[in-house]
């Protein structure tokens, strides 16, 4: 009978720890979330779509054919392969410790200057589901984190100390990182019968409470690639 008592305590005991396994693997891998802000570099330069150059920067390819490239001294610009000569480049200069960086406060879509970022984070998303989104210091300030999200490929750039602190091209958090940053205002690009328009569609302060509210900022049209329509007044700049 003891032996039989020992067998079912065992017994027990290892379904209870199975099931304690299962729980903490469930959804996370057994992991916790990653931990951006501290500027320890992940291994590889880079995984994935993205690539890095010491003279041009940080370069993504979206599974749909959007292009970013990121260079930390002087812009953000967006492209995509089914449209070419478009760009949405977001730029501008600050100034940290002595050294020229990237603020991305204006906006411009095929050069025209449209409107100035609203707040301090700004996000694009691509027609394919790929977004940037971008956390600066207050409307005018440096570019402090860049991170970019395509189906479970996730980057996270610390623009501050420019360092990659996350890359993978298959995260088990990716829903969750996308979750607990807000996206700010943003802003998508979307393709036409005629052209393109840059849209923004809502703002989420705060995370998970969007606001829908689509407006129209710009257009640039394929029979005419020098006409861009500005549909913007920002009242913080005038018509350049």
């Amino acid at each position: 009978m003891k032996y039989l008592n020992c067998l079912i305590i065992a017994a027990l005991m290892s379904q209870v720890a199975y099931l304690t396994a299962c729980k903490k693997s469930e959804g996370t891998g057994g992991d916790e979330l990653p931990v951006f802000g501290t500027c320890n570099a992940v291994s590889l330069a880079a995984n994935g779509h993205l690539t890095y150059d010491a003279g041009t920067g940080y370069t993504f390819h979206t599974s749909g054919g959007g292009i970013i490239v990121i260079d930390r001294q002087n812009y953000i610009k967006y492209m995509h392969d089914a449209y070419s000569g478009f760009n949405v480049a977001w730029w501008s200069d600050a100034t940290v410790n002595g050294q020229s960086v990237n603020a991305a406060e204006h906006e411009s879509l095929n050069g025209k200057h449209i409107k100035d970022r609203s707040g301090s984070v700004r996000t694009l998303l691509f027609p394919d589901g790929a977004k940037l989104t971008l956390v600066a210091d207050g409307d005018v300030g440096p570019v402090l984190s860049i991170t970019i999200f395509d189906g479970k490929e996730v980057h996270h750039i610390n623009t501050a100390c420019n360092t990659l602190e996350y890359s993978t091209t298959d995260s088990p958090f990716a829903k969750a990182l996308d979750d607990r940053e807000a996206d700010g205002e943003a802003a998508i690009i979307e393709f036409t019968t005629s052209g393109l328009l840059y849209v923004n569609l809502y703002l989420e302060a705060t995370p998970g409470n969007k606001v829908m509210n689509r407006v129209v900022l710009g257009e640039i049209f394929r029979d005419d690639p020098s006409r861009v329509s500005d549909y913007y007044d920002d009242p913080r700049h005038g018509n350049t």
